[in-house]
Order: structure tokens, then sequence, then C-alpha cells
């Protein structure tokens, strides 16, 4: 895609520094998780593919809406230090809590068919 825009002007959209843009191009830096959405707006699409296991959909989830691991456990009403051992694979999930996911993934368009039993 090619905008024709410079880098000063795709930084005053996304809402970062010229600086920033230059290093993200060049592979110096990866975005902040909390730029995720305004980039994808920027695109026009999502810039990568979406996992087809639950927790894979649920980190998906969270980086694409630029959610850190407390914003996403406020919108879901869970833990989120509990949410990082689970996506972090420090711990699984039980199965009561991968329907909870599921619902929640549900409710977001992003479900999984099958839940996966642990």
């Amino acid at each position: 895609m090619d905008l024709k825009l410079l880098q000063k002007d795709v930084a005053g959209i996304i809402g970062v520094t010229e600086c920033t843009i230059y290093n993200w191009e060049n592979g110096e830096r990866e975005p902040e998780t909390k730029y995720t959405p305004r980039i994808i707006d920027f695109l026009g699409y999502t810039p990568f593919e979406c996992p087809g296991d639950i927790l894979g959909r649920l980190s998906y989830f969270k980086r694409i809406k630029g959610l850190t691991f407390r914003g996403l456990g406020e919108l879901m009403g869970r833990d989120h230090e509990q949410l990082s051992d689970w996506l972090n694979s420090q711990k699984k999930p039980c199965p009561r809590n991968l329907g909870s996911i599921n619902q929640f993934l549900l409710k977001h368009g992003l479900h999984v068919v099958e839940v996966q039993q642990s």
C-alpha cells in the first residue's frame, strides 16, 4: 500500500513520533499494544492472523483491542494476573474457565467451535 505519506503524516494519524514510525519500519522496535487499534484503523485491515485455539484467540482479542492484562481483566470480569498466567502459558484454565472464555469470545465474534479440554 503506497499512500505517498511521509513518516510525520503517519505519526500524526497514529499519535506517535516520527522517530517511532522510523523504528517500526526498520524493525528496531515493535509497536506497543496500545497502538494496535490505531494501526489497524490506519491500514484498514488486521495485519496478523487470528489463531484457531481458544487462548490464542483471547490473546488476539487483547492485541487488536490494544488492551493490557488489567484492561482485559476488567472487560471480562476476571483477575488480570490469572489472565496473564493463562496467556503466557504458565497455567492452564480448567474446563469451566475455558467455557467462560469461549462465551466471552462468542460475544465478540471470536469463539472457538470446539473448546479444547485440558
